[in-house]
């Protein structure tokens, strides 16, 4: 465990830090930006964003060290398949926590470099999760992982979220599934 939170110390510092301080703080420093003193719309967009984006990728995290059993960092990653809590409705959860901490900083400094950083992080988001983080998953998690991909979407959430069914079942229904959500895993069985 102690290993494990010092891996996690180490991606903490080389990952979200450079991505959503250093970066950002040297492209303030290079451009010049500033916060309004008004109170504009952006800011009101921004303002739920910061607590939001924290709050989904904090959640992943301890996710990730509790029932993973490891940690974000790619050299040290879980051992067990995420497929509860936010993992339920999206397959990046983490990383659209940090987008939105960017989408609110690029709204409250009013900051296009900012914007194209965000746009080129999701692009090679994108192409790192298709290129290399789900081939290595499917080959690591085999058919589990290719029933979750194929019922979860990489960044648009799905409503009602997924149950995986190797999930301990309490009395009739899957832990943490919907009635809704256990006939609909029925009828496409």
């Amino acid at each position: 465990m102690q290993t494990r939170a010092l891996h996690l110390i180490l991606a903490f510092f080389l990952f979200p830090v450079q991505i959503l301080i250093v970066v950002p703080l040297l492209l303030i420093w290079h451009f010049g930006i500033e916060i309004r003193g008004d109170l504009y719309l952006g800011f009101w967009l921004a303002k739920p964003l910061i607590p939001l984006g924290f709050g989904i990728a904090g959640y992943c995290v301890t996710l990730f060290f509790i029932e993973g059993e490891g940690s974000p960092a790619p050299w040290l990653p879980p051992t067990k398949l995420m497929v509860t809590g936010p993992y339920r409705y999206v397959r990046n959860p983490m990383n659209i926590g940090v987008l939105l901490i960017l989408t609110a900083q690029a709204l409250l400094f009013t900051s296009l470099p900012i914007a194209i950083w965000l746009a080129t992080l999701i692009v090679v988001y994108t192409l790192l999760f298709i290129f290399v983080e789900e081939p290595a998953l499917e080959k690591r998690f085999g058919d589990d992982y290719v029933l979750y991909k194929a019922n979860v979407r990489r960044w648009l959430p799905r409503f009602p979220g997924w149950t995986a069914p190797w999930l301990p079942v309490e009395g009739d229904k899957a832990v943490g599934t919907t009635e809704a959500e256990k006939a609909d895993t029925e009828t496409k069985d």
